[in-house]
């Protein structure tokens, strides 16, 4: 019968010190030998730290570190609870309506631009997200019709 489990790794080599005695290691031979100890490098100091592989503090030793956590709000982050979540983000109070002096300045016919309802439009049909009820057009096949001449 098969046993599932995985056989146990083996014992590390242990470095053992013995007081007054001096290991004896393969480090003056070119290769290994069973039986001779590892030769114990010291740490490697190149003179100069490269950012992928340098040694950091922890985090509350770090000069900037606060207690308090900040949270970052930007484009990519998920809105789910729509209004009630951009009033907590922003920290403002929602009003209902516009304010009388927009209105007014709304509906004063100098503040009109000629084509305005065409500018409108045309800003919106060029927004990079806008969702539609009506069904998307279909692409025209040019690159079949270049090939088939």
């Amino acid at each position: 019968m098969r046993s599932t489990r995985k056989p146990e790794p083996p014992p590390p080599d242990g470095v053992y010190e013995i007081p007054g005695l001096e290991p004896i290691t393969y480090a003056g031979k070119m290769h290994f030998i069973p039986g001779l100890a590892r030769r114990v490098f010291p740490p490697w100091d190149p003179g100069w730290t490269h950012l992928k592989f340098r040694h950091l503090p922890p985090l509350h030793e770090h000069p900037l570190y606060k207690d308090q956590a900040c949270y970052i709000f930007h484009q990519r982050c998920r809105r789910l609870e729509g209004v009630k979540q951009a009033l907590w983000l922003t920290k403002t109070k929602l009003i209902e309506g516009l304010p009388e002096k927009v209105l007014s300045l709304a509906d004063d016919p100098r503040n009109h631009i000629e084509n305005q309802d065409e500018c409108v439009l045309n800003v919106i049909s060029r927004a990079c997200l806008w969702h539609s009820n009506e069904q998307h057009p279909r692409e025209r096949p040019t690159a079949q019709s270049l090939w088939t001449v």
